[in-house]
């Protein structure tokens, strides 16, 4: 049996999701799909709590340019070799990211003697000191349908979690069930279909309605893709290709139209995995 497992849940939107970029103090710009990290997050969770397994202490890790993740999450994170995430055709609303312009409280952050001359200014000039602007971003979709994956290293997995494999795979289905949301705690979802098991690939022409990394893929119809930036598993900006409507794009993605062909060329090496009753989403990787 192969090690590899195939998490899978297609999921309704309750209003939309936050993933933002990570860093950002001032501006803070959303993604428009959750990137691999997100998609591996939202299996996690459940399936750690399945598992019984505590949460752990938050670490910063070097070689992540400074990423906050815990033990646990860092686990789920170095078995995964693909993630991915696409719109369901028959979806009735896309998703959009917007920049809400609200204020937050800044005084605590401000040093040397910004801090008394915000106590000190009429009030009209001490408001901007004490509560500045600041753009914040998130991803809209009502009721939008989206469709999750992600390839996961099972015995690797279990290894770095002090588990079985077997322990791990009777919990899978039940956590591709209790996905229940995107990015921060409020980005609620509903599961709506949910399956779990070792996939099968294909290799050359291949169609898919989920992300997949531009450096492993060539269009073979390029008018109907658009080209995304998401954090890859280790936390940089790559850029991603993905299926969309004519209207699509970085900040905007509408539901991709129902094929029937191909519509990309994966690179020599390049594998598109999925499940067999679940073959609209395929997750692209480079496994040997």
């Amino acid at each position: 049996m192969s090690k590899l497992r195939f998490f899978y849940s297609k999921v309704k939107l309750h209003w939309g999701f936050t993933v933002r970029a990570k860093g950002a103090t001032a501006a803070q710009p959303a993604m428009i799909l959750p990137p691999p990290t997100s998609v591996v997050g939202a299996f996690a969770y459940p399936l750690a709590r399945l598992l019984g397994l505590p949460e752990g202490q938050i670490t910063g890790k070097k070689g992540r340019e400074r990423a906050v993740i815990t033990p646990i999450f860092e686990c789920f994170i170095k078995s995964t070799k693909g993630a991915s995430a696409g719109l369901d055709p028959g979806s009735r609303t896309g998703l959009s990211t917007y920049m809400e312009v609200t204020r937050i409280i800044g005084l605590v952050y401000k040093t040397g003697g910004q801090v008394s001359e915000a106590l000190k200014a009429p009030l009209q000039e001490a408001i901007p000191l004490i509560m500045p602007v600041q753009p914040v971003g998130s991803t809209y979709g009502p009721n939008s349908i989206l469709h999750i994956a992600a390839l996961i290293d099972v015995e690797e997995l279990a290894k770095c979690l002090g588990v079985s494999v077997g322990e791990v795979d009777d919990y899978g289905l039940k956590s591709c069930y209790g996905v229940s949301r995107l990015g921060s705690k409020e980005g609620l979802v509903s599961v709506l279909e949910a399956d779990y098991g070792e996939p099968e690939y294909a290799e050359g022409d291949i169609n898919t309605i989920g992300y997949v990394p531009a450096s492993l893929a060539s269009k073979k119809v390029p008018e109907l893709f658009t080209s995304i930036y998401l954090y890859d598993l280790d936390y940089r900006l790559t850029e991603y290709i993905v299926l969309g409507g004519r209207l699509s794009s970085q900040t905007l993605i509408t539901p991709p139209p129902r094929l029937t062909g191909t519509t990309l060329t994966l690179t020599s090496g390049s594998k598109a995995f999925y499940l067999k009753a679940h073959d609209d989403l395929k997750v692209v990787s480079v496994v040997k």
